[in-house]
């Protein structure tokens, strides 16, 4: 499970986002937290700080970014 404001990447593409793995973002909101399958809204943005897209996510399709 993650958090809100969590870094985390993409382990898949998401091409219907047009979201490619290893994209990162900022967990926005967690959604139905007792759901079997968490899933998230996530920010992700480029490398100048421009936001690519803010999809729904889910678990099996993240991993945490540890700095």
């Amino acid at each position: 499970m993650f958090d809100e404001y969590e870094i985390v990447r993409l382990t898949a593409d998401l091409p219907e986002e047009n979201l490619k793995k290893g994209a990162t973002g900022a967990v926005l909101i967690v959604l139905d937290p007792v759901a079997p399958m968490q899933h998230y809204i996530v920010e992700f943005m480029d490398g100048t700080g421009n936001t690519l897209g803010t999809p729904f996510v889910p678990e099996n399709l993240l991993e945490r970014v540890v700095s």
